[in-house]
């Protein structure tokens, strides 16, 4: 005979099946989560990488002017220099043509190369102050991402300990629910029966047991006694050979 289930046994399974479907969509929607925090978790490693190639090459350009600093002071000095010696060959009475031109040609030269490393620094200084906005305007976007990963991470620990949570209480709900069901209590009072059965065949068998042990000691006594009277008869009196 098929077993009907009752009213509250059919509530119990329909809402158990409501909240097998919760779980799922929550285990769904917690590893949904989780994907999209490890992608997030890429990207921001690849904002990181990029700061630190743009702080490099902005260190680059910074010790790059530094040397082009130190080579314009030396032109500086060495212009003053040959002008200097220009000037002393204007000044003499007497002075050789070949050696005029030579030394105004270089000073030439090198106010050329003052100008054009004077030019240079200035691009250079624009390029480094860009740079400097760059990796400020990085480090500010790569703060706000760790923030945010840092809230999507949270977000997904919460979310996956409300789902275990969850998970538990469906299973002491259901746990509690099949205590609580007549069939529960059905199978506990077959059980019990059967345990029953069980200890009074073992506790027959066990006084079959003892009943048999005292038989035996009863049946030693006997033949002792009955030993003992004979030897008693068939032992020489004395006096008597």
């Amino acid at each position: 005979m098929a077993y009907k289930l009752s009213l509250w046994e059919r509530a119990i399974r329909l809402l158990m099946t409501e909240k097998s479907y919760v779980l799922r969509r929550m285990r769904i929607e917690t590893g949904v989560l989780e994907a999209r925090v490890t992608q997030f978790s890429s990207e921001v490693s690849t904002v990181e990488l990029s700061i630190t190639n743009t702080i490099e090459d902005l260190r680059n350009l910074e010790a790059r002017q530094i040397a082009d600093e130190e080579r314009l002071l030396k032109l500086s000095v060495k212009i003053e220099g040959v002008g200097a010696e220009f000037q002393e060959l204007q000044n003499q009475k007497k002075s050789d043509p070949e050696l005029m031109e030579k030394k105004s040609g270089l000073l030439v030269e090198l106010i050329d190369e003052q100008v054009n490393l004077e030019k240079t620094m200035a691009e250079n200084s624009d390029r480094i102050k860009k740079q400097k906005s760059v990796v400020t305007e990085l480090r500010k976007t790569l703060t706000e991402m760790k923030r945010k990963l840092r809230q999507a991470e949270d977000t997904k620990n919460d979310l996956a300990a409300r789902y275990n949570t969850v998970q538990a209480m469906d299973k002491a709900d259901a746990t509690l629910s099949l205590l609580e069901s007549q069939n529960h209590a059905d199978t506990v009072k077959s059980i019990e029966s059967h345990v029953k059965k069980r200890e009074a065949l073992s506790q027959g068998r066990k006084e079959v047991r003892e009943l048999s042990e005292d038989r035996q000691f009863e049946n030693l006594e006997h033949e002792m006694a009955v030993a003992a009277k004979l030897e008693q008869y068939t032992k020489p009196m004395k006096g008597i050979k």
